[in-house]
Order: C-alpha cells, then structure tokens, then sequence
C-alpha cells in the first residue's frame, strides 16, 4: 500500500512516464483506458474510505488521476459514460444495502437487550406499550408546536414563537425521559469505565451503537466528558464519514438524474405544446 501511495505521489509530481527514455514513444492515457479506476473518474473511490476499518476494501491497483478525472467530467455524455456511472452507484448501493442490514440487524439486537433489561427492571410487555403511546403522542404534539412556531415567526410574532418553543423543548425533556426508562439504564459491564450508561440507539450511517441524551444527568463531569469525545470520534471516523459518503454520492447521482428527467420532461412538453399549436394554426389556415 506504501509503495503504491509513493508511486501515486510521484506520477502527480513528475508524470506517468517518468521513468521513460526521452526517445521512447509515449502513448497517452485518456479516461477511457481500462487501466483506470471508473469509481475515482465519477467521483471519488471506495477502497480509499475504509482503511484499516472493518469495512476495508483493500487497496485498488487502478490508476486515479485528477486529469483523467476532468477529461471524464468534460467529456460528451455517451453510453461508455453511462456505464460508468451505472457500475460505480450500482457499486455504492450494495454497499449501502449490507450496512443496511447490518443497522437492522443492531436494531434488533438492541431492542432484544432493552427487553431483557426491562423485564429485570419490572417493565412488562403492556407497561412499555403504554410508554412507546406515550412517546408517540408527544412526539405529535411537537411537531404541530413547532410548526406553529415557525408560522408565527414568519408572521412576526416572536413572543409567541419563543413560548411555542419553549413549550416544545419540555415536552421534548419529557419525552426523552420517556425514552431513557425504556433504553439501557444499567451497566452492560460491572465494570464498566463510564458507569450506568444512559439509552442507546443505533447509528443509522454506519450501524454503530451510540449512547444518547444527556450524560450529565447521572455520571461526574470527567466521565461525561469522556463519552462526548467517543461520540465526537464516532462521527469523525473512517467507518462513519466512509458510509456518509458513499450515501451522499448516490443521493448526488439520483439528483443530478432527477433534474436531467425534469429538463428533459420540460422539453418534451414544450415541444407537445409547440406541436399542437402549429397543428391549430394549419387548421384555421385551411
């Protein structure tokens, strides 16, 4: 991997051919030559997302060249560009897929573990039917509130937007109570670093499990400060930012196709409307 990445610096500072013979006749390398990576010409490559992660793809032996890039991107649309694009989301999406499954997968998990607890606690099947209601009407009731809330500031009644705010941030309190009663309240080890740990939820990104609500509530501040700086590390490291990407190239493409669909429907229809008035005018004309 070292030698390749060395390699990758020295095709950037001095050329591909370097190491030719100035007599030596060069064949220039275009976008289309199957010795580059397709993946890095759309947008970026996913080998490189997941170093030395769980998810790693290993290194890819494939050229990535910046120039190569922007003769892809400049170059007319074709079927070969088509294909291209095809592979690499076809390529992304089964990607999102696995960690897909593998978020439901820890979903279920979680919530195997949350019943088991909650029946150690005395919290029957019905009592957290109840709970989950409950939650769901307050999370009802926050919604109209801060639409409300929005309606009101966009008329200028700030006053009121504040006090639907506010009004909206306790039954939020309330309904994090809610559910920290029915998440992980005691420790998954006795002995445990960071205490009793407060509800747990899944990451939906990258599968990962996150602890949630305020650690301030129940552990010292040191403590506290320790679990902020796990989720800050979460968000910021390979497997999640890795994932984030591959979604946010998908979503790219699927915009980018969404809005060529709609010029293309546009033009259609102007042509329809084009069509028949000509064909009106020929009528009238007769």
């Amino acid at each position: 991997m070292a030698t390749q990445e060395l390699a990758s610096m020295l095709d950037e500072l001095m050329g591909r051919h370097r190491n030719a013979n100035p007599s030596d006749k060069v064949t220039e390398v275009t976008w289309e030559d199957e010795g580059n990576c397709k993946f890095y010409l759309v947008d970026f490559c996913p080998h490189e997302l997941f170093t030395n992660t769980k998810a790693d793809l290993g290194p890819c032996s494939l050229i990535h060249d910046e120039d190569l890039k922007k003769q892809y991107q400049e170059a007319k649309d074709s079927s070969r560009k088509a294909s291209i694009e095809e592979d690499f989301l076809r390529f992304c999406q089964k990607m999102l897929n696995d960690v897909g499954l593998k978020i439901k997968r820890s979903k279920e998990r979680l919530v195997a573990t949350q019943m088991e607890q909650a029946a150690a606690a005395g919290i029957t099947p019905e009592m957290r039917a109840e709970t989950d209601e409950k939650i769901t009407v307050l999370t009802d009731k926050i919604n109209v509130l801060v639409e409300q809330a929005e309606k009101a500031g966009c008329e200028g009644d700030v006053d009121e937007a504040q006090t639907l705010l506010q009004v909206c941030e306790e039954l939020k309190a309330e309904r994090d109570e809610l559910k920290n009663k029915l998440g992980i309240t005691v420790p998954l080890n006795p002995t445990d670093q960071y205490g009793p740990q407060k509800a747990m939820e899944v990451c939906e990104t990258c599968g990962a499990f996150l602890v949630i609500g305020d650690p301030n509530s129940k552990i010292d501040i040191a403590t506290a400060n320790k679990i902020k700086k796990w989720q800050d590390d979460h968000l910021m490291g390979k497997m999640h930012m890795g994932y984030a990407r591959l979604k946010a190239g998908v979503e790219s493409i699927m915009e980018k196709r969404k809005q060529e669909r709609e010029v293309r429907d546009k033009e259609r229809e102007e042509y329809r409307k084009k069509r028949d008035e000509e064909r009106s005018k020929d009528k009238k004309s007769r």
